[in-house]
Parts: structure tokens; sequence; C-alpha cells
């Protein structure tokens, strides 16, 4: 009995992690949009523009993963404090990797931001569903 409740549970949580991919994804583009236009139009400051558009679709990303993602039936303040903590940690550990990336290691500015999406992607799934968008 055990073993079908988690067979059972399996596709929820892959189904979860598929949306939570796509609504990333998009939140993903409307920040590399508005980092792009950040650096090269208004010459604002690589590690500062990656803050900046990151914060910016972190916007989308909450109503998207809210409503859509995990169809949160928690009280929106205490949701959307639990998610800008989630997402104040990985934009920190975004920060990081394209400041070492960037100043210490001398890798070219999308390459940085390309691996600081893609190690904050699994760290930011885990912290949103336990935490951010729990139901409990």
């Amino acid at each position: 009995m055990n073993n079908f409740s988690i067979t059972n549970t399996q596709p929820n949580k892959i189904a979860s992690f598929i949306k939570f991919l796509g609504v990333g994804g998009i939140a993903t583009a409307i920040q590399y949009v508005i980092y792009l236009a950040l650096v090269n139009f208004f010459s604002i400051e690589i590690v500062i523009a990656s803050a900046a558009a990151y914060i910016i679709s972190a916007i989308f990303n909450y109503l998207a993963n809210y409503h859509f993602t995990f169809k949160s039936q928690g009280a929106h303040l205490t949701t959307f404090i639990r998610f800008a903590l989630c997402s104040a940690i990985g934009l920190l550990v975004s920060t990081l990797i394209m400041t070492i990336c960037v100043y210490h290691l001398n890798y070219h500015y999308l390459v940085s931001q390309v691996m600081a999406t893609c190690i904050t992607t699994l760290s930011n799934y885990v912290t949103m569903k336990t935490w951010a968008f729990n139901k409990n």
C-alpha cells in the first residue's frame, strides 16, 4: 500500500517540476531581455544589471508559480514573504556566482549568467515547493 501512494504522487511531483521549469523558463527569458538591455543599452554595471533583472523577473515568477505551478492556497502576504526570502537567497547565490565568474575567473558575462541560472534553478525549486508555496 505504501508503494502505491508513493507511485501515485510521482506524476504530481514531475508535473510540478515541469511547470516550475516552464514558468522559470519564461521568467529567465524576461530576466535575460532586461539584463541585456541594462548592460547594452543603458551601460549598467554587469553584476548590478544581473541583480536588477533577477528582481524584476521575480515578480512574474511569483505570480505564475502561485497561481499555476503550485496552485497555492496560502495567504498572499505570508506566501510572498516566503517567496521573497527564497528569492533573496537565490539572488545572493546568483550574484556570488556572477562575481566569481566575471571578476575572478574572467568568464564572459553571458556564460557566467547561464552558469548562475543553472545552479540556482534546482535550489530555487526545492525551497519554493517545500516552503514558500507549501500549503501547510
